[in-house]
């Protein structure tokens, strides 16, 4: 019998899922099955490879966990994926890194707001982070997959630093 290696529970749900990869700037859709604090499991018509990061954008609140602030989207790494015994699908378990929340650019004060990053006018959404940034997908992202809280902080020291 294998030992289970979670340290926290988790929530089973079935909750429909977009996820972007590749920026490609499409989304794709999945079933998330289970959630925890920092991780979730879905299922996916594609492969992923494991230590892939990737965006996940939420159609609905996330039930349960009232510890965590509401998030709608958020960046997340692959640690594992297998393809199922009965369809051509993949289970794919995913750490998440960092979360968000969506806004319609046209709903955002500013509507000519641009990514915070890398000045990017052309995204139909952008995210907003915890501390306040406005990021397109991709900057969002690229910025989950930065290693060493140290590394962040002063990154988005930085950034909040050129907005205020």
């Amino acid at each position: 019998m294998e030992r289970e290696r979670r340290f926290q529970g988790r929530e089973n749900i079935n909750v429909p899922i977009l996820y972007e990869k590749d920026r490609q700037d499409s989304y794709h859709q999945a079933i998330m099955y289970n959630v925890s604090m920092d991780g979730m499991y879905f299922e996916s018509n594609q492969m992923f490879s494991q230590g892939e990061y990737f965006f996940i954008k939420l159609k609905d609140p996330l039930p349960g966990f009232e510890s965590v602030k509401p998030y709608d989207a958020c960046a997340a790494q692959v640690k594992w994926c297998k393809k199922t015994k009965t369809d051509p699908s993949y289970k794919v378990g995913v750490k998440r890194l960092l979360k968000a929340e969506i806004f319609k650019k046209e709903a955002v004060e500013t509507p000519t707001l641009c990514c915070e990053l890398c000045a990017n006018t052309s995204m139909q959404e952008v995210v907003k982070t915890d501390e306040q940034l406005y990021l397109c997908r991709n900057c969002f992202t690229y910025l989950s997959q930065l290693h060493g809280k140290t590394l962040k902080a002063n990154i988005n020291r930085f950034m909040v630093g050129n907005v205020i």
